[in-house]
Parts: structure tokens; sequence; C-alpha cells
């Protein structure tokens, strides 16, 4: 469907659509902050070879849209004010993954990390397991309950991988 550049002139945003990535970056010629949209189509390499495809306000980041880093790393999800905040999903170059929300471009708030052997599926701070979840292994092992730092710190329980079950509190990763 083509753009309606008359409807456009109405919004109040000064906005910019990133098509695809490649060496021919250009900004808005008039670079000034107005209350007029201003779509235009750009694409956006960084000088370290990592690629943005998305939207941009004021020049910045800001929407949905998808990072490509040059080693292979993807972010796909939403950006406010250059950084990735909001729900979004990033797939590592090893294959593991996370899926959830981002705050300042680290994950925090509600998640599920896939790696190779397990998952973990709860709440994070800062980019570390923080709070109520479940770390779950390939080989039926477990520990569901609270997270600190990024270890066990708790009440909580642990299920080995003959099913064997442990209940009780843990200090800085270990059963006490």
């Amino acid at each position: 469907m083509p753009i309606n550049l008359a409807m456009i002139n109405l919004l109040p945003l000064h906005l910019a659509i990133i098509t695809a990535c490649n060496p021919k970056y250009t900004p808005h010629p008039s670079g000034s902050l107005n209350t007029r949209i201003q779509a235009r189509i750009r694409s956006l390499d960084e000088s370290n070879g990592d690629c943005y495809e998305g939207t941009f306000v004021y020049d910045a980041r800001h929407g949905s849209g998808t990072y490509t880093w040059k080693n292979g790393n993807v972010y796909e999800g939403d950006f406010f004010e250059d950084k990735r905040q909001g729900n979004g999903k990033f797939l590592f170059a090893n294959g593991n993954t996370y899926d959830g929300e981002f705050v300042n471009g680290v994950f925090e708030g509600l998640g599920r990390y896939e790696f190779e052997g397990g998952f973990y599926e709860g709440q994070w701070k800062s980019g570390r397991y923080h709070g109520k979840g479940l770390l779950l292994f390939t080989d039926g092992s477990s520990y569901k309950g609270d997270f600190k730092d990024g270890v066990a710190h708790g009440r909580g329980q642990e299920t080995d991988a003959q099913g064997g079950i442990r209940s009780g509190y843990w200090k800085e990763g270990i059963a006490i």
C-alpha cells in the first residue's frame, strides 16, 4: 500500500523508517526538530559493522527495529531513546536466545533464556536471574524458587536428574 504523504504531514513526530542496511547512510537534510513527521527511507550501518533496521525518532532508534551485530548476535524488538527497552528477543550467535523484557539495554523484568542444555524462565534484574524463576536442564534436573544476582538465593526446590527433591533455603547458590 502506498504511503499517503498528506496523512504523514499531520502526525506530530520526526520519524525515519529504515528499510535495509547498506553503507549509504545519509542523515535527513533538514536536521531540524519540527512538529511535522518526516518519513524517509534510509539505511544505517554502524562504523563497526553492526546494522540497524527500524524506526528512528529525532535520529535515535525508537519504536520497533532489528539490530544485528557484526558477530552474528541479533536483537529484534522495542527501542526507546536509542536503547533496547520494552519487549524483545535477543538471538546470540551461539544459538542461545532471550525473549522478554529489557530496561536500559539489559534483561530486566520477565523473560525466558534458552541455552544449550536448558533454560531459565522468570524474573531478571540488571541482566541476571533475580526474583522468582525456574532453571531447568535437559537431564531433568531443576531449581525452582528465589534467585539473587544470578544464583539460587532464598527459598526453593531442587530436583536432581533421578527425580530426587530437596526443598529448603539457598544462600549465594549453596543449599543451607
